[in-house]
């Protein structure tokens, strides 16, 4: 398998260098200009020069909103989400969508409307908020169809891609690959019409469809479809200079490989996606590529390799999580002001009927009777309403307590198993375990931190020794010296103060 490697056009060095004289010296752009140079920062996008990208995007906004220009705003606002949202930073990708969404352009333009309702749905997917993805998407699709013309098949494709994504995520596998199938049938019925969409920028979209359709089978079990699949995708990333579409597809492939035991593959496979990704400095993206590996090495037997790529993997899902708690604060207030949007119309419209009803009241005194019962009514569908929200807000907080004993499962499972993944999943579940311990003794390390986090799950001596491959003894011994770097009395029970803690 062949590479597509990401070289720097002369051409595109040529033309930042221009946009960044331009800038320091003239700052005189037209909206032709603006224009030209939007197309040019989406053409670095598509070869997977990020940063690039988004320092052009970001120098067009500045010259639009100096010339007022509401296209170029709404534009340079939605091509810096896109590829904020590739960076992995989705606080900030959701922000410049919302920008864009209220420019007077936008509001005229279905396009574009239905291009930044896809991509906050690919957002939300990205943040596990699934189902809000998949109205986001469902709405995308009606506003392209509302527009029509030759782009409608691709921004089908798309939208069905996306939502095939959340439903793969969501665990429903059939309602995926019944997504990903229709996505494959608007990408092949496409034609060579649309106006808006690049070759790289298609025939990438195929790729990725195909490689899901791969994944999906290799979940299956089917390894002929699998590979079918994988093949094509292969075949649509021929020739074309499309970094995201490589890097996903190499990626799913060392994920199959890997599954498969053809470890060596698979580390091939994982190590050009990993390639690609630093080329973008896209790092928060590649997480998988460094798990998949550091499992390849470690079945080949390469421990050194193995650890290293595991120790990365850490890292980067770190500043994932980070990424994620940020990007999810910001969708949630988003959803929240839409919401808070829709009461405020339905008031409105509600103030408008209170209003009509007055004036009929006042016309026709006869209706008065009528007009107090059926308010009175509605009064009492109120407090109905608020006693149904109090209900589901148990519910909720039942359900919440429900996930927090299966992600408690889910731990002790991983530490049973000795898995390399425990500890990592144990903070996540136990965000202020560490904190807590450090403050008493700032000195432990990250071996003592994982040694306290099985006494807090109160595993006895004899499993942690079954369970780390280690003597009794030597589990008895480190008992004691944990009880003096965190200063626990002999006497107490040091499982009760871990509880305690």
């Amino acid at each position: 398998m062949c590479i597509h490697n990401l070289k720097i056009n002369k051409y595109s060095v040529i033309v930042v260098i221009i946009c960044i004289c331009n800038f320091v010296f003239a700052q005189n752009y037209t909206t032709k200009q603006i224009d030209s140079l939007v197309r040019s920062a989406n053409a670095e996008r598509i070869k997977g020069n990020l940063d690039r990208s988004l320092q052009m995007q970001l120098l067009n906004l500045k010259e639009s909103e100096r010339l007022s220009y509401s296209k170029g705003i709404a534009q340079s606002h939605y091509n810096a989400g896109i590829v904020l949202n590739a960076l992995g930073n989705y606080s900030k990708a959701i922000e410049h969508f919302m920008l864009a969404e209220q420019q007077e352009y936008t509001q005229t333009n279905l396009s574009m409307q239905s291009e930044i309702n896809r991509f906050i749905g690919g957002s939300y997917t990205d943040l596990g908020l699934y189902k809000n993805a998949i109205e986001k998407q469902y709405k995308a699709i009606k506003l392209a169809e509302k527009e029509g013309g030759s782009n409608l098949p691709i921004r089908k494709a798309a939208n069905y891609l996306d939502m095939g994504v959340a439903f793969d995520r969501m665990g429903s596998q059939d309602s995926a690959h019944c997504k990903y199938t229709k996505a494959l049938y608007y990408i092949k019925n496409s034609g060579d019409q649309s106006e808006k969409f690049t070759k790289a920028e298609k025939y990438g979209l195929a790729a990725i469809i195909t490689s899901n359709l791969g994944a999906f089978w290799d979940e299956k079990n089917n390894v002929d479809s699998a590979q079918f699949y994988f093949q094509q995708s292969l075949t649509f990333n021929k020739g074309i200079k499309n970094y995201f579409a490589n890097f996903f597809v190499y990626n799913q492939m060392g994920d199959f490989y890997l599954k498969n035991k053809k470890y060596r593959d698979a580390i091939e496979c994982y190590e050009k996606a990993i390639e690609l990704s630093k080329k973008s400095k896209n790092f928060l993206r590649n997480k998988n590529s460094y798990k998949g590996i550091a499992e390849a090495y470690r079945l080949i037997g390469n421990r050194e390799k193995s650890i290293e790529y595991s120790e990365e993997f850490i890292r980067i899902n770190d500043s994932v999580t980070i990424s994620d708690k940020k990007g999810v604060d910001s969708a949630v207030k988003k959803i929240v002001n839409e919401e808070e949007t829709i009461q405020e119309q339905t008031k409105s419209k509600l103030y408008w009927i209170i209003a009509g009803i007055i004036l009929l009241a006042i016309l026709f005194s006869f209706l008065g009777y009528w007009f107090h019962q059926n308010m009175k009514r509605k009064k009492e569908l109120e407090i109905t309403e608020k006693d149904n929200i109090i209900i589901k807000k148990d519910e909720k907080a039942q359900e919440l307590s429900m996930k927090l004993n299966t992600s408690f499962e889910e731990v002790v499972q991983l530490a049973k198993t000795n898995s390399p993944e425990f500890f990592t999943r144990f903070q996540e579940v136990y965000q202020e375990f560490s904190n807590k311990l450090l403050m008493i003794n700032p000195n432990l390390v990250n071996s003592e931190l994982k040694f306290c986090a099985l006494l807090f799950l109160n595993f006895s001596t004899k499993d942690i020794a079954e369970f780390t491959f280690t003597s009794p003894k030597t589990v008895q011994n480190r008992k004691n010296s944990i009880r003096k770097k965190l200063n626990i009395l002999s006497e107490e029970d040091i499982y009760i103060w871990f509880k305690n803690l």
